[in-house]
């Protein structure tokens, strides 16, 4: 595989930064896939599913830091951050990839994260995972069967965090 991997980011005065991430991989190692027809014989479909992209931004704006302690949160620090991934059947090793994909491959994915501060104590997060497979319910070398409910899985977290 072939990974490039690159981040940018823009700070405005110390405490306002926007950061893009992209990532693409490249597996070099897909093969075509071999299928019997109805008589028996080798029939080799074209595996062109090596593909995968991951592209991020965020936004974070953090209010003035007081104290000793730089990485406390304080009121009103604010996260935001969209994601966005497509990772076709063969891109990558589906054990190592991000868990919280409807499936590890074969996936086009919209994540929003919104964060908020309210005090140095508590914080509230907001998660929107949307996803759908690429190639339906069979995959890139099947055919989906009439009727068949492939939809999109669209979840949502709403989280409330304590420090203590």
């Amino acid at each position: 595989m072939v990974d490039f991997l690159g981040q940018l980011e823009f700070r405005q005065y110390k405490y306002n930064s926007m950061t893009f991430i992209f990532d693409y991989v490249r597996n070099l190692n897909t093969r075509d896939v071999v299928v019997a027809d109805s008589s028996g014989n080798d029939v080799f479909l074209p595996n062109d599913e090596g593909d995968g992209v991951w592209a991020e931004f965020t936004f974070q704006s953090l209010r003035k830091k007081r104290g000793s302690d730089f990485n406390a949160p304080v009121s009103g620090d604010l996260l935001f951050s969209y994601t966005f991934l497509r990772i076709e059947k063969d891109a990558v090793l589906t054990p190592f990839n991000w868990d919280d994909l409807l499936q590890p491959s074969d996936v086009q994915a919209h994540r929003l994260f919104f964060g908020y501060t309210v005090n140095p104590r508590v914080s509230f997060n907001f998660t929107g995972l949307f996803n759908r497979r690429l190639n339906g319910l069979n995959g890139p070398f099947g055919t989906n069967p009439p009727g068949s409910l492939d939809r999109s899985t669209n979840r949502i977290q709403i989280d409330t965090v304590f420090r203590f």
